[in-house]
């Protein structure tokens, strides 16, 4: 397959198309023009791939052959005032620049006007915020899109434009550059965002944890991607990392960095377990049925592991709801629920992510729930770790659209972290539900 330095100097096919058909569906003429880039971005030039027959551009005028040219050569100079940019080492210290000072802010900015945690998308926005600010630098009037990276020079697209849109520079910059987080920690911090999503005041008895371990767990995955960046981006200057010393330092600091961020969130997020035998042992399983079944049958030891695993916890479970005065109980992860609301479009139209002021039934839990866990019952609270609790209440209720009214109205107490195995999974939540 050609690459893009290949074209230089070359006449080449240009289809023009209509100046709304941005898809270049139908081009209404084909002619021939001259490309030409400048030999400093050859290097880069070398790693853009073309897979099309014919390069592309939108023009007003159908039937102005040497304005539709015209308009390739300006947009084609633009590209190249940028590939020169994106071609110098500064641009990768002004990358190292942006990743250090979005560290040092990602504690103000990890949760938006709304109380929320910013969606994990937002890492793109070291690179988006880089490339506007080196570009505007020479001069340009750049817009980078956060999606996939789109750049735009005032009202026209560089990229994705009809010069990139048949090579792999249409997969945006982002892409093109390897700023990505490796899919474990991207997960990581969707995972915790979906379980963080609100809270009561941090230090409080309900919310010990605080933002801390969404603020890590962002760190990690911006500093991933900036590795990634690292790793990609250095090819394009037609060096190696092992002969590139400042690239490569970066690269091992980021690195460092990441395992030591990772150490401290793991305090977080790597779950406690309760002893097997002191939970079996507890006559809220032990007189249970269930256990009793297993006895009898004589199932032996394995068996015993299988329902400490899987029963057990949710014996101590309804127990936990029976006593505090919920209607029901469930364990579920809110980052697959997340997913699932994703792929499917479902939206629950009443819910409500955070009270305030809970209901009075479910204060009236919380305080029974609040003495458990201070030693009211040394069993229970020994099944929690009051240190690293988060607790929420959000609510939701059905809806008439033709009346416009709530109605089954609900509020659910959700114990977020905190949780020792195996009442929960390390991404599950507890949800105790309350109806009117």
């Amino acid at each position: 397959m050609a690459t893009l330095a290949e074209y230089r100097g070359k006449t080449v096919n240009l289809d023009v198309h209509a100046s709304k058909d941005y898809q270049f569906k139908k081009p209404t003429f084909s002619t021939l023009v001259e490309i030409n880039f400048e030999n400093e971005i050859a290097p880069l030039l070398n790693h853009i791939t073309v897979w099309g027959k014919s390069f592309k551009v939108n023009y007003e005028d159908v039937n102005d052959i040497p304005g539709a040219k015209a308009e390739f050569l300006t947009t084609l100079n633009e590209l190249n005032e940028a590939f020169i940019c994106f071609s110098s080492k500064k641009f990768i210290l002004s990358v190292y620049k942006s990743v250090n000072a979005h560290l040092e802010q990602s504690a103000q900015v990890i949760r938006d006007s709304n109380g929320y945690p910013i969606a994990a998308y937002q890492y793109k926005s070291v690179m988006q915020k880089t490339i506007e600010e080196v570009l505007s630098s020479h001069g340009m009037s750049p817009k980078c899109n956060i999606g996939n990276g789109t750049l735009y020079n005032g009202d026209r697209v560089l990229v994705n434009s009809g010069i990139t849109c048949i090579t792999n520079l249409s997969n945006g910059l982002f892409s093109f550059f390897g700023f990505s987080p490796d899919r474990n920690s991207f997960r990581q911090y969707s995972m915790l965002r979906e379980k963080l999503l609100r809270c009561f005041e941090e230090g409080t008895w309900l919310n010990r944890v605080g933002d801390k371990p969404l603020v890590l767990a962002y760190r990690i995955m911006i500093l991933s991607a900036f590795r990634n960046f690292l790793t990609t981006v250095i090819k394009y200057l037609a060096t190696t990392m092992a002969d590139d010393a400042t690239c490569n330092g970066l690269k091992e600091a980021a690195e460092d960095d990441i395992e030591h961020l990772q150490r401290e969130l793991n305090i977080f997020v790597e779950q406690k377990e309760l002893d097997r035998e002191t939970l079996l042992g507890h006559p809220l399983v032990c007189e249970h049925e269930a256990y009793k079944q297993i006895v009898e049958l004589g199932l032996g030891d394995a068996a015993l592991t299988a329902f400490y695993e899987s029963e057990a916890g949710d014996l101590i479970l309804q127990h936990l709801s029976d006593f505090i005065g919920a209607d029901s109980v469930s364990v579920f992860s809110p980052y697959q629920v997340a997913v699932e609301y994703d792929e499917h479009g479902y939206v629950d139209e009443g819910y409500c992510s955070h009270y305030p002021l809970p209901g009075k039934k479910v204060r009236a839990a919380m305080v029974k729930f609040k003495s458990l866990i201070e030693g009211a019952d040394p069993f229970i609270a020994s099944c929690f770790d009051k240190d690293n609790l988060h607790i929420n209440v959000s609510g939701s209720s059905d809806f008439n659209h033709n009346t416009g009214e709530s109605y089954n109205e609900r509020e659910f107490l959700t114990i977020n972290s905190g949780i020792l195995a195996p009442l929960a999974g390390s991404e599950d939540v507890i949800c105790f539900t309350f109806k009117d």
